[in-house]
């Protein structure tokens, strides 16, 4: 994944003011497994069936921002994104799924992947472990039995929502996350009412057992802080 970044800076009255792109380390709050891995297992290589998702954004019309079609330039607010992944801040700061958010960031069938001139694909979580299955086996898919078809879908239907990925986490605290973002010189000298949009990521490993197949998924979500 590159490390180049775009951060846009918004003005107070919610124009775009400013576009700065600078290298940064991607930043992530979480990486979850749908199953427990082992301290002795190996670290995942983590350029094979490796895909970034993005969540398709509702922009709020109170912040009085609009980007047309543009997915770049979309976001949500950092009070959707801790509302959704750190409920208990300030009393507690432990990464987790606040399982009374409704919102469609924990549905995997309403994320995106990128494509081509700002196109947009829905992603499909079956298909994309298939196609990694027989990419890396070379194999047509159309030349697998029924009867394994059936089984992964049984096996992965499970996990599109992210809920249901029960097994090894690793987390940031949030204050843990906002130590790492005010590393940052660009986040650390905003000034009182500044706005930045900072990607930040929560990967999802996802392990098939009917295909023998591993899946990483970087949730990216351009987040929207107000100083």
């Amino acid at each position: 994944m590159s490390a180049e970044t775009v951060v846009f800076s918004l003005a107070p009255n919610g124009m775009t003011s400013e576009v700065v792109t600078t290298e940064i380390a991607p930043i992530y709050a979480a990486s979850l497994y749908n199953y427990y891995k082992h301290p002795s297992d190996p670290i995942e290589d983590g350029t094979l069936n490796n895909l970034t998702l993005m969540p398709r954004y509702h922009i709020d019309p109170s912040l009085n921002i609009s980007y047309g079609l543009d997915p770049s330039a979309e976001f949500i607010t950092s009070d959707v994104f801790f509302n959704a992944f750190y409920p208990f801040i300030p009393s507690g700061q432990t990464f987790s799924l606040n399982k009374n958010f409704s919102a469609n960031l924990f549905n995997l069938s309403t994320y995106t992947l990128p494509g081509q001139d700002n196109t947009i694909i829905p992603f499909n979580l079956i298909q994309s472990v298939l196609q990694a299955y027989c990419t890396n086996k070379n194999i047509n898919p159309n030349d697998m039995s029924t009867s394994t078809l059936i089984c992964l879908s049984n096996e992965l239907i499970p996990f599109i929502s992210l809920p249901n990925i029960k097994g090894t986490t690793y987390a940031h605290s949030y204050n843990q996350l906002m130590e790492t973002l005010n590393s940052y010189s660009f986040f650390n000298s905003l000034n009182s009412g500044d706005r930045v949009i900072v990607p930040l990521y929560v990967t999802i490993n996802i392990r098939s057992n009917v295909v023998d197949t591993n899946l990483v998924l970087n949730l990216l979500y351009k987040v929207l802080f107000v100083r």
